[in-house]
């Protein structure tokens, strides 16, 4: 049985990038740990009936997922750049050494949002060998409206590794329709029929109907 950690900037992130491949590490009896990075608080962009109402989309999507356990960092929202890289890769670091874990999934470095990015390199930094010896692989995934929102030729995403989804796609729309206020009218990329179209040209890719890509860029053999 394999330990995965899925690293999330935001809530939302991991089912728009894995949602189906969460669904086969589950089916195939794999731990999967949800690390959240970042969560709102009360101020002038978010209300306390939005912090409310979030936490109740986690915990939906949680017992959706039966993840092993649900980890939240707590930092706010497009401020990890100002934090002490040293922080986030510590407490990512402890988590992997914790959890024994196997399988890294975390988002890609081009995304267009800050966080994701911080996330990324602070993710890389505290997978070294000698902080994590149990890692096996490592997988960046993409994100509807920041992975296709890159615009700089050296940092797009080129996936090598992807994951027939077919038979877990349904269940990945439904668990996205949770967030509520993340889902984008038709024609903008969080929309279901987004979700659902890139689904079908990355499946096209291995010749399934619906698939998620990733770039491996770690993988060791024994």
């Amino acid at each position: 049985m394999k330990n995965v950690l899925l690293i999330a900037p935001h809530a939302d992130d991991e089912t728009l990038g894995c949602g189906g491949t969460i669904q086969k590490f589950r089916q195939k009896g794999y731990k999967v740990f949800w690390l959240i990075a970042t969560f709102p608080i009360q101020n002038n962009t978010w209300s306390r009936d939005f912090i409310k109402k979030r936490t109740s989309e986690i915990n939906s999507v949680a017992d959706s997922y039966g993840f092993a356990e649900v980890i939240q960092l707590k930092h706010e929202p497009s401020k990890l750049e100002s934090i002490d890289k040293k922080l986030i890769v510590s407490q990512i670091s402890k988590i992997l050494k914790e959890k024994k874990v196997n399988i890294m999934m975390i988002p890609h470095f081009g995304d267009v949002h800050s966080d994701h990015g911080v996330i990324f390199n602070s993710s890389i930094s505290a997978s070294k060998n000698f902080r994590a010896p149990n890692i096996e692989k490592i997988l960046v995934y993409e994100t509807l409206s920041e992975t296709d929102f890159n615009l700089k030729a050296n940092e797009t995403f080129h996936p090598n590794f992807f994951v027939n989804i077919s038979p877990f796609m349904k269940r990945k729309l439904e668990i996205m329709k949770i967030y509520e206020s993340e889902i984008m009218s038709n024609n903008l990329p969080r929309s279901i029929k987004a979700i659902k179209a890139l689904g079908s040209l990355r499946g096209v890719r291995i010749g399934v109907e619906y698939a998620e890509a990733f770039n491996l860029i770690f993988q060791k053999y024994d």
